[in-house]
């Protein structure tokens, strides 16, 4: 039935009344009147979770409008049906997220899964390293617009998404050998684009892609190690303790002191300082998450 929508206009429209009947459903229960309806809203709830990650590339529905009762018969309904595993998202780092590419069931059941979770990993990665990772979630989203016009079949898809899934396996390790930390990587990517001259310095070339670096270990560059004293300083407790992003001084005065780093060979004064505040946003809401971990 979802396939027979066709447009995503028609999932919208269908969504939004599926909507109203379950609402309506749980406004009513536990009324005797509403229980010859009940085949009807697991079926309907089947068709919001399948047609969500089909339409929307997104894995949950939101169940939390219901009651524990029709929350707890529906989530048992997913369960029986196996739509929970059907539509269940996975990420890079567990096994079962390749599985589609080996050995599919059903070939555009696993290609709308594969999209749909590479959608969430590139759109999670670019939030936090747009420098990096920006490239992969255009490229998903591209996917994913000729998937939903019929330009691609799903064979084609699953062969593209296991390329762009490779690449961005690739990426997430590419800070190894560089002797860079996976922060400090990050920082160095940003960097580099400040870097206007860094094509014309003799020696330096190496730098200008540092994906050559894992393999091929060398000293650090200069921009490496400017990369190197700013992540230090955006994770020392000395200089950013828990929750700086919170105190007025300590806000004010590390861009600042991130433009007082080294300037790489090529790259203004100017463009540090703009670099500094690219750090401080980006890292406000990372450095929550980061700090737990410390």
């Amino acid at each position: 039935m979802i396939l027979g929508l066709g447009a995503e206009d028609a999932w919208f429209v269908f969504r939004s009344t599926a909507d109203t009947f379950l609402k309506a459903y749980a406004a009513l229960s536990p009324d005797a009147r509403v229980l010859p309806y009940r085949a009807d809203l697991k079926f309907v709830a089947a068709l919001l979770v399948y047609g969500r990650m089909f339409f929307e590339k997104e894995e949950t529905v939101d169940w939390k409008a219901y009651s524990e009762k029709i929350r707890a018969m529906l989530t048992e309904h997913l369960e029986v049906t196996g739509l929970r595993t059907v539509c269940k998202l996975h990420d890079l780092s567990e096994p079962e997220f390749w599985d589609d590419f080996d050995n599919p069931t059903d070939l555009k059941t696993a290609a709308v899964r594969k999209l749909a979770e590479l959608k969430k990993v590139t759109t999670d990665r670019t939030a936090k390293n747009p420098a990096r990772y920006e490239k992969f979630s255009e490229r998903v989203k591209a996917l994913i617009a000729q998937f939903n016009k019929g330009l691609l079949a799903a064979e084609a898809v699953l062969d593209a998404a296991k390329e762009v899934s490779d690449g961005v396996r690739d990426e997430d390790s590419a800070h190894e050998g560089t002797g860079l930390n996976a922060r400090a990587y990050s920082i160095a990517s940003i960097l580099r684009q400040f870097k206007a001259a860094a094509d014309k310095l003799a020696g330096d070339a190496a730098e200008h892609d540092l994906e050559a670096e894992a393999n091929r270990p060398k000293a650090l560059t200069a921009l490496q190690k400017t990369a190197i004293e700013i992540d230090t300083l955006y994770s020392s407790d000395e200089t950013a303790p828990l929750h700086w992003q919170d105190k007025n001084q300590l806000r004010k005065g590390l861009p600042p002191a991130a433009g007082r780093c080294p300037d790489p060979p090529g790259t203004a004064p100017l463009d540090l300082f703009l670099f500094s505040f690219v750090v401080v946003c980006g890292l406000v809401l990372e450095r929550h998450g980061y700090s737990q971990h410390r």
